[in-house]
Order: structure tokens, then C-alpha cells, then sequence
């Protein structure tokens, strides 16, 4: 398995403004001054973190159904109440990771026990894997993460991350179930896969910098003392290259946007409401 990351050079108060801009559109920055934009402390110093501390820390058992045992999307499924549909973005990879973990051929066999852990959609555990040959490549994913150290003892964490090539797909229902999938595939080596670019910032206080880079649901729904979320920003687009016939709708979107914690947007363990999706 393979993944890619850009490398950045190291950054100062000057160009945050410029590099939080173009990671989220729209979306308020991090402070760009030695002063808290709230008033209640000062940036002392910025540490860059590499990306990959927290992609790959996602995954592992955050809610139920999809959540729980494919670990979709770091645990949370993104809910359009009013349509009425549940969807995944496997924007840190955790998919294809663990598809990738039993599904390679092992050196004298054309398939491979499942390990014990590892639980597929339907939420049975299979015993054997029929392997493709064709080689699938992973989500391709950049970014950077920054570490500003307050006055107040406290610590921001801004993560920016962009993925392309992540695997998603969108349910029937508000649940992280996927029972009734109508987008897409819940497997990269599926015929019916829909890859797509995705961007997400998260920016969360934690008490002490170096603190290893949380899983994102777990920060959601079980943050530790002196943990808290300032800002979550998701925006994704997916489109399949099969014919209508095969797959209708043919592309989708996604958004959601929570500045100042989230609120009401936060539903059964794994789950986040409040999304808004597209479909064409």
C-alpha cells in the first residue's frame, strides 16, 4: 500500500493567513496575529505536526453499523436530514487500509483469512476474501498540521488535509447502517466504486502540545478534559464513470460547516446531521 504526502516548508504568523484561506474556502481562519481572535490568549509559538500523524490515526470502532466496523471515514457518517440519506467519504484512507489489509493475495494461496478484528459491511465476519488481481490504488492524500501554544497554557491544533481518490458512497436513510446504498460502493474493488476529492479542516483545542493526534469521532463524542472543537469544515464531490443505466444519480456533493463547536448537529454515536448533499 502506498500514499502520498506534500512536504511544506516551515511556517510562520506571516503566510497562516494565506495557506488557511486556501484550504477552506469560506470558512474563518486561524488567528494571523500573536493575539487570540477571542481575546482570551496569545499565540506563543507555532510547531508544525506532518500530516500523517492524523491520517493515520483514524479509524478503529467509533459507533454502530458502518461506523463501528469499517471505521468509515474516522467513524462518522455525514446525515442530510432532509433527504433523507447517510453518506461516507473514506477521507482518511481507513477504508482502503483495512480492505487493503486482508484482500493482498498471500504468497501460496488466491485467498486469505480475514483477521479477527476486521468485520465487513453486512457486520458478519467472513472467512475468506475472494481476491481481485487488479491492483487498486489509495487515496492520495496532502496537508499539514499546526500546533499554536497559547498564553493560557492551552493548545490549538489546525488540521488541513486533502485527499483525492477517496472512496464514497451515500445510503437511503439517516443511519451509519448503509443498507441501502443507491451511490456509489461501501468497497474500492467493487465495480460500482465512486472515488472522489475531499478537503476537511478541524481545528480543536487540546491541553498539552506533542498529544497524539485523537481520532476524529472520539474527539466528537468523547473528548478528554481540556479538549474542545472550534471548527469542523467537510466539503467533498464525487462522480461515477459508469453509464446512467448502472449508476443514477452520476455525481454527488457534500458540505458541512460548524464554527464555535457543533452543536446540534451531533446524533447517535458515529454520526453527524447537518450535512448538506447534492445529486445530479
Amino acid at each position: 500500500m502506498k500514499s502520498a504526502f506534500s512536504a511544506f516548508a516551515p511556517l510562520t504568523l506571516a503566510t497562516l493567513a494565506a495557506f488557511s484561506a486556501g484550504c477552506a474556502d469560506d470558512a474563518p481562519i486561524a488567528p494571523t496575529s500573536s493575539d487570540d481572535r477571542a481575546g482570551l490568549a496569545r499565540i506563543i509559538s507555532i510547531r508544525e505536526r506532518p500530516i500523517e500523524e492524523f491520517v493515520f490515526a483514524q479509524g478503529g470502532v467509533a459507533g454502530s453499523g458502518m461506523g463501528a466496523s469499517l471505521g468509515v471515514a474516522g467513524g462518522i457518517t455525514w446525515i442530510d436530514r432532509a433527504l433523507d440519506v447517510s453518506v461516507a467519504v473514506d477521507y482518511a484512507g481507513v477504508i482502503f487500509r483495512r480492505e487493503d489489509r486482508w484482500s493482498t493475495p498471500p504468497a501460496d494461496a488466491s485467498s486469505e483469512t480475514i483477521p479477527d478484528d476486521v468485520v465487513d459491511i453486512s457486520g458478519e465476519e467472513p472467512k475468506e476474501v475472494e481476491v481481485v488481481a487488479s491492483a487498486v490504488e489509495p487515496p492520495v492524500h496532502t496537508g499539514r498540521v499546526l500546533e499554536q501554544i497559547l498564553s493560557d497554557g492551552s493548545v490549538r491544533v489546525i488540521v488541513d488535509l486533502a485527499t483525492s481518490g477517496a472512496l464514497a458512497f451515500a445510503s437511503a436513510g439517516t443511519s451509519d447502517a448503509f443498507e441501502k446504498v443507491f451511490f456509489g460502493a461501501t468497497a474500492y474493488r467493487d465495480q460500482r466504486a465512486v472515488r472522489g476529492e475531499s478537503r476537511l479542516r478541524l481545528v480543536y483545542r487540546t491541553p498539552a502540545p506533542g498529544s497524539p493526534m485523537p481520532q476524529i469521532s472520539r474527539l466528537i463524542y468523547a473528548p478528554m478534559p481540556g479538549e474542545s472543537i472550534e471548527q469542523l469544515v467537510f466539503t467533498a464531490t464525487a462522480s461515477s464513470s459508469l453509464p446512467p443505466a448502472l449508476q443514477d444519480p452520476k455525481a454527488m456533493t457534500v458540505d458541512y460547516k460548524a464554527f464555535g463547536g457543533l452543536g446540534g448537529s451531533l446524533g447517535a454515536v458515529g454520526t453527524i446531521s447537518g450535512a448538506v448533499v447534492g445529486f445530479q
